[in-house]
Order: C-alpha cells, then sequence, then structure tokens
C-alpha cells in the first residue's frame, strides 16, 4: 500500500513539473552508485527484506568498490564484462582447487543487478542504451544431481508409487526416468505414440531446443493407460 501512495505522490509531483516547467527535471546523479541508492530506496517497498539484503550485499562486494564511483554515462558495457570476467576467473581457480564444479551464479548476478538499474536511468533521461544488457554470460546447466544408493532409489520408487494423488504420482514417475519439470508439465496426450512405445518433447520445451524422442517405458505406460485421457 505505500509503494502505491509513493507512485501516485511522484506521478503528480512529475505532472505538476511538467505542467510548470514544460518538461521533466533530470535527476542529477554523479556516480553509479548514488543511481544505485535510489534505486534500491525506490524499490525496496516491492521487494523483500531478504531480497534488498541480498542485492545490496551483493553490489557492495562486486560493483560499488570497481565502477561505483564512475559517472554513470561513463560506464561501458567492457567494465561491467571485467567484473563478470574476474568472477568466472576466480570461479574457475575455486574449482580447480576444490574439483568441484560451481555454478557461475555470480556472474549472472551481475547483469541481475546492473540491468534494471540502467533502465531505471534511460527512464531519468540520464543514458539512452543500456550497456549491461550486452554483458556476455556463459552458458551453464543448473541441472542437480542426486546420487541415491540402489536401495534409496527401491525406496523412492515406492514412495512414488504409492503417492495418493495420480496427477502428482504421474509427473513425479516421469522426473524420477530423467525429465526435467517443465517438459512433464507441457507433455500433451498428441506428443505420445502408444503403438511405437515413445513420447517426445516439442522443440520450445526441449532444452537443446531440438526434438527429443524417447521411449515409452512400461512404467511409464502403465500409469498413462491407467490415468486415462483426460
Amino acid at each position: 500500500m505505500n509503494a502505491v501512495k509513493k507512485a501516485i505522490v511522484a506521478r503528480i509531483e512529475l505532472k505538476e513539473e511538467l505542467e510548470e516547467n514544460g518538461q521533466i527535471r533530470k535527476k542529477n546523479f554523479k556516480s553509479l552508485n548514488e543511481l544505485w541508492t535510489d534505486y534500491i530506496e525506490l524499490r525496496k517497498d516491492s521487494l523483500s527484506e531478504k531480497n534488498v539484503y541480498s542485492m545490496t550485499n551483493s553490489y557492495d562486494k562486486w560493483i560499488r568498490s570497481s565502477i561505483g564511483e564512475l559517472a554513470i554515462d561513463k560506464i561501458y558495457t567492457a567494465d561491467m564484462q571485467n567484473i563478470v570476467n574476474s568472477i568466472l576467473t576466480t570461479q574457475k581457480i575455486e574449482n580447480s582447487i576444490l574439483k568441484k564444479k560451481k555454478k557461475p551464479r555470480t556472474a549472472q548476478t551481475i547483469q541481475q543487478l546492473l540491468r534494471p538499474v540502467y533502465n531505471y536511468a534511460i527512464d531519468l533521461g540520464i543514458v539512452v542504451t543500456n550497456p549491461a544488457s550486452k554483458i556476455s554470460l556463459p552458458a551453464f546447466d543448473n541441472t542437480m544431481d542426486f546420487n541415491l544408493t540402489d536401495e534409496k532409489r527401491k525406496d523412492l520408487y515406492k514412495a512414488i508409487q504409492s503417492y495418493e494423488i495420480e496427477k502428482y504420482k504421474g509427473i513425479m514417475l516421469f522426473l524420477y526416468f530423467g525429465r526435467r519439470l517443465n517438459e512433464v508439465l507441457t507433455l500433451r496426450w498428441e506428443n505420445i505414440d502408444f503403438y511405437q512405445k515413445t513420447y517426445y518433447i516439442i522443440v520450445q520445451y526441449s532444452k537443446n531446443r531440438k526434438r527429443q524422442e524417447y521411449p515409452l517405458i512400461e512404467p511409464l505406460e502403465v500409469f498413462l493407460v491407467d490415468f486415462g485421457i483426460k
């Protein structure tokens, strides 16, 4: 409610300023840090405290001291890319030491922080383009692997088979046999061939943007036949 009131007040002020001066006066920010402070103040009523804390923490850690004191219109994609590259290099070294594969989520966060801030700057008339939109990020697989013992796999399968709500039991069965959630939720009856005992994921919902065909193994076929075409 407070956010709505603030928005209404801001619109009234802008309207009065436009009527009085014939134009809206630009806000004067000397640096990206000043713009960030104004932006986060504007957003804090529409975000949870946890989100505000997380965003501020990431900004302070990676952006504030590196490019934060620069003028907003003097910061280029290359400056932002240098931060991202530094994060990726650090993670690569850590992965080598820990012998683990960490996802470059922090690098992605830089773009997620700066893109809306520069959209805000565009709205204010400070800049005309958004340099954050051109940051290059590596593609990464966010699949999570769960290594279970054979005994645990059997227990999980039994638990799924005994689940009372049929629809959700079917979803979990497809997940158990390797499909991604979005692939299961968008699967349609016309994508299933009972005669050939196959089913396919259409291009729009396939991870690699290609039609993917899979065998309709017996547990899935039995479930679908029992569930019935609805």
